[in-house]
């Protein structure tokens, strides 16, 4: 996944540009009185990438 967003970035005709993704694992564990009610685990990505050129800004 690096090289392809190394790849993406590189390819851009920017005098700066990043790109930024994340993952986030959350696990809830949930309990009624002394009784166990849930266990979940949601798994959310994402990203964004910023470019700066000829005095411009994009995002996307």
């Amino acid at each position: 996944m690096k090289s392809t967003f190394a790849s993406i970035v590189s390819s851009l005709p920017a005098e700066y540009a990043d790109l930024r993704f994340e993952e986030n694992r959350k696990i809830r564990i949930a309990y009624e009185g002394k009784e166990l009610a849930q266990i979940a685990t949601t798994l959310t990505s994402g990203g964004h990438v910023r470019a700066y050129a000829n005095g411009g800004k994009a995002i996307a």
